[in-house]
């Protein structure tokens, strides 16, 4: 979300200077032409008053009385200056002093506007129009500094350049506002489904209107993931009773005529059975346990050691658990058959003790030992092989410890098989990385 947001920014941000840019090339010609065009307009009203004062005698001679002129063309040097020629007659304004403007007598109705320079050398925006007085051509041409004009033009510049790079800054602030505004609940459905995949959310929902699809799909995945589980535990439960008559089968007085037949039924039977009790077993420790989303040591470990000493009854083991009693921020399903296995792996080798210890300050460290027989160096390499059994004396086909190399896969941990030094037996250590999103753990009591 914070990326999508920079992006939204940066492209409004970019937007917003690439149009600033081109206010800033336009802004030489934009602003001094509209300010042109309003001095043409000023200078052509004035040549309107100039031409209602022009007289001429009865000798046919120009005449403009120059005091009723405004100041700016009576001021010499001022800035302001106009010209009137007509039949070879020249009046100019006393602003003018000795210079001139160049004049070309125009038609009546003709306009021309051209740049010129001063008396001062300072550039003048000039018009000349072809008029008519007394029946008689007139051309005036008035002329105006342009000096003033490029100053404000110029010394307007920062000040444009401001109140646009302050536009810019209040438009992104407000970007910002709306932008964080409205993707404010994809936020939350991130933080709730990084609390989901963690198991920190204590309901499998996400309360937001805009994650009701989301949650259907959440529940679907779990009610397939419940009908599964259940299959499997149903499926295991119906197979007991064929596969103990197929057993007894194999000893019937029928069979005494065809010992591989009956070899091999009481080979294959005695699988399919074994297979069947693992899957049973794998129900029960999954079954065991609180109902939270998140693995909790204190309640979930003493469920789950109770289940073994049911199992394991003829042994009278002593279980020695050293955990915190912090929630754990790993799927519950996943942790209980995790630790579920280890245990019953370990509950089966050992002969009185099995050890229990998890560290979760900073990673997840579970290490689980026993004080069995323990395994050769070659037979540490073959551990958790799928379907490797290191005694055939024992039940079971290797999968227990294959199911927690799954699980140590799917959460991209380590796990490390050796000789328990205080024990004797096996020591088996797992590593998980804390998941992305996961909160520190949480104290339950």
């Amino acid at each position: 979300m914070r990326t999508l947001h920079w992006r939204l920014n940066l492209g409004l941000g970019a937007i917003l200077a690439a149009g600033f840019a081109v206010q800033w090339s336009l802004r030489g010609n934009a602003i001094p032409y509209i300010a042109e065009q309003q001095i043409v307009t000023r200078l052509h009203h004035d040549g309107e008053a100039i031409l209602e004062e022009l007289t001429f005698d009865r000798r046919g001679q120009l005449h403009l009385d120059m005091e009723r002129q405004p100041p700016i063309y009576t001021d010499r040097h001022s800035g302001h200056y106009f010209l009137v020629a007509s039949e070879g007659q020249l009046l100019k304004s006393p602003s003018l002093g000795e210079s001139t403007l160049k004049v070309e007598e125009l038609q009546a109705d003709q306009s021309r506007g051209y740049y010129e320079t001063g008396p001062e050398r300072q550039p003048l925006l000039v018009l000349a129009r072809g008029l008519v007085a007394d029946d008689r051509p007139v051309t005036i041409v008035l002329g105006e500094d342009l000096t003033p004009l490029r100053r404000s033009a110029h010394e307007i510049g920062p000040v444009f350049l401001v109140l646009n790079g302050l536009f810019i800054t209040l438009a992104l602030i407000a970007q910002w506002f709306f932008v964080r505004r409205a993707l404010k609940p994809f936020v939350i459905l991130n933080r709730e489904l990084a609390q989901i995949v963690t198991g920190e959310a204590s309901r499998r929902t996400i309360g937001l209107p805009e994650a009701e699809e989301i949650n259907r799909l959440i529940q679907l995945v779990d009610r397939r993931l419940e009908r599964s589980r259940n299959a499997i535990s149903n499926l295991a439960h119906g197979l007991k009773t064929p596969l103990a008559v197929l057993y007894r089968l194999a000893d019937s007085p029928e069979l005494a005529e065809a010992p591989r037949i009956r070899q091999s039924l009481k080979t294959n039977s005695g699988t399919i059975r074994d297979l069947v009790e693992r899957e049973l077993k794998r129900a029960r420790l999954a079954g065991a346990g609180s109902v939270e989303s998140q693995f909790n040591p204190e309640e979930d470990l003493k469920t789950l050691i109770e289940v073994l000493k049911a199992i394991y009854a003829e042994k009278s083991l002593e279980f020695r658990i050293e955990a915190p009693r912090d929630l754990i921020v790993y799927d519950h399903q996943d942790m209980v058959e995790l630790v579920g296995n280890l245990l019953d792996n370990a509950s089966k080798w050992a002969r009185h003790t099995v050890s229990l210890s998890i560290d979760n300050s900073r990673a997840l460290r579970i290490r689980v030992e026993d004080d069995g027989p323990g395994c050769t160096d070659a037979e540490l390499k073959r551990l958790g092989r799928r379907g490797v059994r290191l005694d055939e004396t024992k039940e079971g086909h290797g999968l227990g410890l294959s199911i927690v190399i799954d699980i140590v896969k799917l959460y991209e941990g380590k796990l490390s098989f050796e000789r328990s030094a205080k024990y004797g037996g096996l020591a088996v250590s797992v590593t998980l990385p804390r998941p992305p999103g996961a909160s520190a753990p949480v104290a339950t009591g």
